[in-house]
């Protein structure tokens, strides 16, 4: 036996090298064609399963016919369909060891524990393993049609930052400074919360901070702005006199009422309190802490504490209730003059003139804005989302143990080979023997007759 194992050896040798190529060959095959990718999310609210806007996850949306449909263009695959991609492409979710062992006992004790993942398996499995090879493109396309989507349907808008045309017919000459005064706050304020997440951020595309920004918006409002609002009420520039009158003084009657129950408000606060017997109620000190740790005893509210925050509350306001009635007051007194047709018609040109100078400067900050906070949520959600992508080399798929474990079955499959054929060989041998042995029987027993 051992001696027809080493009379062919050679025979061994070829067929373990050959199963050992082919083997390695036919898993790179399989495999190249079968890929996945993991996808890490990483932002406040992933661990309570939501999006950055407090919507729910779902990660099935990398299936969405959005996103799938992006995929094919980017990918320029030809011939492919939402409906082919979407049945190619499976999603599972990544669970560390620690988890899902805590998952188990959970279950087999009767409890519940929730696990909420923030990584997931994608995989996309080409369905013809002999043609042209699409797969690293697909899921490279995948993960940047999905990122795009997530991104631009979950992440912060800016469009607050972008100016429009204002549609000055029909408003007012001094309406129209209150519209640029919103708009500039609200850009304002919007630029102050990324400068309050990142005061020392400053984009490369335009060498700006936030707090540059805030500052020229700033400066635009309390000077340009006002510049032209105290022009145009000192030279009472007005469109439609007789309406914008009207106006003014339906909004003072309007405020003389707010003004009325806010003084009612705070003059009942005031006689409840006169009434107050602050005797029916105990006063308890507790020992605190404060901000420095040391300690200090203190005093627990009552009833006449409420009482006196409410009516300081109401006094409050029905003093900044009086404030814009004298304002508007104000206006409507300014506004009553008749500037003469030919200081009309130059008040007019001048305030014209000034508007497209405080339009003009306010659209270059707002494009200055929008390039620095467009570089800035580029930073901010660079790591929302992470796709690790999977190893294409050849050498990722040969590596010495598949080597190994193909040659040892071509070696199983070249020594049964090699078995049978000596047991074959022998059988063969065994029955030719005791053929010989019959005929010289028989040749025996018709000598001996």
């Amino acid at each position: 036996m051992l001696k027809s194992l080493y009379k062919r050896r050679i025979l061994i040798i070829v067929v373990v090298i050959l199963c050992a190529l082919l083997g390695s060959a036919l898993r790179y095959v399989v495999a190249i064609n079968k890929q996945t990718m993991v996808l890490s999310l990483n932002y406040s609210g992933i661990d309570k399963g939501l999006n950055p806007d407090g919507s729910r996850y779902n990660v099935f949306e990398i299936r969405s016919n959005a996103v799938l449909d992006n995929t094919i263009k980017k990918a320029n695959l030809q011939g492919f369909t939402v409906d082919y991609l979407r049945n190619r492409i499976s999603i599972f979710s990544k669970m560390s060891a620690n988890a899902t062992e805590k998952v188990k006992t959970a279950n087999e004790s009767g409890s519940e524990y929730s696990y909420i993942p923030n990584e997931y398996y994608v995989s996309y499995s080409q369905k013809s393993k002999l043609t042209t090879n699409y797969t690293t493109e697909v899921l490279d396309a995948l993960a940047k049609s999905y990122k795009e989507y997530f991104i631009k349907k979950y992440t912060e808008k800016n469009t607050v930052l972008k100016v429009d045309a204002m549609n000055y017919p029909n408003y007012e000459y001094l309406e129209i400074a209150d519209l640029y005064a919103n708009k500039i706050t609200s850009m304002v304020q919007y630029l102050q919360n990324h400068n309050n997440e990142n005061g020392t951020y400053r984009a490369t595309k335009t060498n700006e901070t936030f707090s540059n920004l805030i500052t020229m918006l700033t400066n635009l409002n309390d000077i340009d702005v006002e510049k032209y609002r105290t022009y145009v009420t000192e030279s009472a520039l007005v469109k439609s006199k007789e309406n914008y009158l009207n106006k003014l003084q339906y909004t003072v009657n309007s405020l003389e009422l707010d003004y009325q129950k806010a003084i009612q408000s705070s003059n009942f606060t005031s006689d409840v309190m006169q009434k107050y017997d602050p005797s029916i109620t105990g006063i308890m000190y507790i020992p605190s802490i404060d901000a420095n740790n040391q300690y200090y005893m203190n005093r627990t509210q009552t009833g006449l504490d409420y009482l006196t925050k409410d009516a300081y509350k109401e006094a409050k306001q029905a003093e900044m209730i009086r404030a814009s009635i004298d304002h508007y007051q104000y206006l409507i007194t300014a506004f009553s003059a008749s500037p003469d047709l030919t200081q009309q018609v130059s008040g007019e040109q001048t305030a014209d003139q000034m508007l497209a100078d405080i339009h003009n400067k306010l659209e270059t900050i707002s494009q200055l804005s929008l390039k620095t906070d467009e570089q800035y949520l580029e930073y901010k959600t660079r790591d929302y989302l992470k796709f690790d992508m999977p190893q294409t080399s050849i050498s990722s798929f040969f590596n010495i143990n598949s080597f190994i474990r193909y040659g040892i079955i071509g070696l199983c499959i070249a020594v049964a080979y090699v078995l049978l054929e000596y047991f074959f060989m022998r059988l063969r041998k065994y029955s030719k023997d005791n053929r010989l042995i019959g005929k010289m029987k028989r040749l025996k027993n018709e000598s001996e007759e």
